[in-house]
């Protein structure tokens, strides 16, 4: 977790009046996804067992890390844990496949395909890289909660997200796309009168 995430964080606790926890989980390549359901089944089982109420959950992420809540709340369903309240995810990385070429490599100016296909094999570890538990594009989103995707139509991903909140809307799901027009890959982390739009969109998620 770098210090941009620190500060986002930071905001969205005190905007939002919200306790925000951040786990530091294994991450690839030394680590594979296996490792992090496991840890993530454990926390979640515990905060959700915790809650008052009159308390509610969301999940959030941002690239890798938005792929991952989408596939770990697919995940939920078959180790019957209840679904967060809401869903917010920023550049999500929805398909580690990169299965629908061609990949726009000269407008991302943070990400590139080559890097980004061995990342890729690396998380999925044993699975195949098809697999929702590491593309949540080819998981079943059918009761998942209110889910806000947020992306820049100049990143990698773009396309993917793309066809993924298609895919939201036809299982069902009530779901939100924010693109940032000319913005790249989790914009929305980044000081910038387009991420001061974004955040506004999210505090309306929250309203």
């Amino acid at each position: 977790m770098n210090y941009q995430h620190h500060l986002f964080c930071l905001a969205i606790s005190k905007k939002l009046d919200a306790y925000v926890i951040a786990p530091v989980y294994p991450l690839a390549p030394k680590h594979s996804c296996d490792e992090t359901f496991d840890l993530m089944d454990d926390l979640y089982g515990s905060l959700i067992s915790k809650m008052g109420k009159d308390q509610t959950i969301s999940l959030m992420g941002d690239s890798a890390g938005g792929g991952f809540v989408l596939s770990f709340c697919q995940y939920l369903k078959a180790i019957d844990l209840p679904q967060p309240n809401n869903i917010v995810v920023y550049s999500p990385w929805v398909d580690i496949a990169l299965s629908n070429p061609p990949y726009d490599n000269d407008s991302d100016p943070i990400l590139g395909e080559i890097g980004l296909r061995e990342i890729g094999k690396s998380w999925a570890g044993e699975l195949d890289t098809h697999d929702y538990r590491v593309s949540s594009l080819f998981g079943d989103n059918t009761d998942l909660p209110r889910t806000l995707t947020f992306a820049g139509d100049n990143e990698i991903f773009y396309k993917d997200i793309l066809k993924y909140h298609e895919k939201l809307k036809e299982d069902g799901v009530d779901a939100r796309l924010i693109v940032g027009e000319g913005m790249f890959h989790i914009y929305p982390l980044f000081p910038s009168p387009e991420a001061w739009d974004a955040f506004k969109e999210l505090k309306k998620e929250f309203e």
